[in-house]
């Protein structure tokens, strides 16, 4: 992985703005059959995953941190901190993922935080990042980086999120 990429011109408009994203920039490559037999046993999973799924510019910008990648690299020790404890032989029939955060009910623990340029993945940018959290019941944090306004991304989920 190359540290601190940046965005390339095959990736953003010739205007070089994250607003405008050209959507007919082929950021990821065609899903293959193969690619679903990708399996998720861990966090480092989802980024061979990306690697397998994503064109190489676009993986190494998505991968990579700012400046010396200080956030990128506490990020992943807190991570190995933690560790799951499994638990055998316990009734699993009550088991639920709800909680609460800022007064809002979640369907789960996760979110998706303010991350820019969303249309770099998707043609339809935070739009669709958005609705999917409200078809999942979380919350979805907009970032000032965004490639749709605040509106349409309001618009897009119907409340929802």
């Amino acid at each position: 992985m190359r540290k601190n990429v940046a965005p390339t011109s095959d990736m953003l408009s010739a205007v070089g703005s994250a607003a405008t994203i050209a959507a007919e920039t082929p950021t990821k490559r065609k899903v293959e059959p193969k690619d679903a037999d990708i399996k998720i046993n861990n966090s480092n999973d989802y980024q061979l995953a990306a690697r397998t799924i994503l064109s190489k510019p676009l993986y190494e910008y998505l991968a990579s941190g700012t400046d010396d990648e200080q956030t990128i690299s506490e990020n992943e020790a807190a991570f190995k901190s933690w560790y799951l404890r499994p638990r055998v032989m316990r009734p699993v029939g009550s088991v639920s993922t709800t909680t609460t955060l800022f007064g809002q009910r979640l369907s789960m623990p996760v979110f998706i935080s303010p991350a820019g340029v969303h249309a770099l993945c998707d043609e339809e940018g935070e739009c669709a990042s958005a609705r999917a959290c409200g078809r999942v019941g979380t919350l979805f944090g907009l970032s000032q980086h965004v490639t749709r306004s605040i509106e349409q991304v309001a618009k897009a989920t119907q409340g929802n999120t």
